[in-house]
């Protein structure tokens, strides 16, 4: 799932066809009226919006819980894993890295996305033993992106439970998995809009 193209290109399309033919839409179909407004409401939520409104942005977390929503309510499960996997990412990289903020489209993209994961992981795998070299790292964030990191470790390793089709050694129970998806779901929306200041 390529989460630009998804919140930038397909929501904003179906936006601005809903605005500009909706009319249209329930004349033609009116078994589809009632619903076509609230549509309408849930795309627009999916279009980050703003000078800064790019899926890497505040607004994109925001979009990106609206998504999440969506995607456990019609048990879309593995696609919400990598969203939420994703999504962390991008709110560690809001949080705790200083400087210009990833853009898609932009050469250095995947080099930079891999380093905030590397530090985003490293804040988990080698906090336990806080080497005189990553402890000036930890002491840097502020606490909110070491609680991002944490987790982002969590929704890492179930979300690699789903994808292998829990063909491991260690089997992760199903129904646990699914609480740990809704829990992380809803620490997910709280931080969209602990980034959107409210």
């Amino acid at each position: 799932m390529r989460i630009p193209n998804l919140l930038t290109s397909s929501a904003t399309g179906l936006r601005d066809t809903l605005a500009t033919r909706i009319e249209d839409i329930k004349n033609a179909y009116p078994p589809l009226r009632d619903d076509l407004d609230g549509l309408a409401e849930q795309i627009g939520r999916l279009v980050p919006r703003g000078v800064e409104a790019t899926p890497i942005s505040e607004a994109g977390v925001q979009a990106a819980a609206v998504l999440a929503r969506r995607l456990w309510e019609t048990g879309r499960f593995a696609e919400l894993y990598n969203l939420l996997r994703e999504s962390f990412i991008t709110a560690f990289s809001i949080v705790a890295v200083a400087g210009t903020p990833l853009q898609p489209g932009n050469p250095a993209f995947n080099k930079q996305r891999r380093k905030i994961e590397y530090k985003c992981n490293s804040v988990i795998s080698l906090q336990p033993y806080k080497p005189d070299a990553v402890v000036c790292f930890l002491d840097t964030l502020p606490m909110l992106a070491r609680d991002i990191a944490k987790r982002y470790s969590e929704v890492q390793q179930n979300r690699n439970d789903v994808a292998h089709c829990s063909m491991r050694s260690e089997l992760q129970d199903q129904e646990k998995l699914r609480i740990a998806l809704e829990e992380s779901l809803e620490v997910f929306e709280a931080l969209a809009r602990e980034l959107a200041g409210g």
